[in-house]
């Protein structure tokens, strides 16, 4: 193993046993400046934190925040997040979103469904990108535009947290 893998493990397992702690006491307040509102139209705020995390330590960081991994139910909101982030602010790497495969156990076929449970009736997935295997979470490239393909929950990667914007609140 690299000496930057046993780094980044203890990272991993360092930020898992904090997480329950900033749940129940709150985080700093200086964090909250980190989320930006894309639209004044979209009511909605992003937070992409400086971590590489799996698919389920990356949603427990999202509702640290009460909040949830980024979905994007709408080609509206998956513009102007990829515009706010990819273009302006530069991001390059692939990202977690809240999408998940789930297996429909009365029509026995799997689904997809946002990680707030609704069913995903838009998405940016190329029809060769999703097989229904055990790759149940998906990402979302930094290229070829911003199309979606499904991975492995267990996989590291950066991720994109979402919550709601107040109308009286507007960061940029």
């Amino acid at each position: 193993m690299a000496m930057g893998s046993k780094n980044f493990a203890f990272l991993t397992l360092n930020l898992l046993l904090w997480l329950p702690l900033l749940t129940v006491f709150g985080l700093p307040p200086s964090i909250e400046k980190l989320w930006i509102r894309t639209d004044h139209d979209v009511d909605t705020c992003y937070h992409i934190p400086n971590l590489r995390l799996d698919f389920d330590a990356a949603k427990v960081y999202c509702q640290s925040f009460s909040g949830s991994l980024a979905i994007f139910d709408s080609n509206n909101k998956l513009s102007f997040f990829s515009k706010m982030y990819y273009d302006q602010l530069g991001l390059n790497e692939d990202i977690w979103i809240g999408l998940r495969d789930t297996y429909n156990t009365i029509l026995r076929y799997p689904e997809l469904r946002w990680i707030d449970g609704h069913l995903a009736t838009y998405t940016n997935i190329l029809p060769q990108e999703t097989n229904h295997t055990a790759e149940t979470c998906y990402i979302m490239r930094h290229q070829y535009g911003h199309t979606w393909y499904d991975g492995l929950c267990t996989d590291i990667h950066p991720f994109a947290c979402q919550k709601g914007n107040p109308e009286n609140l507007f960061y940029k």
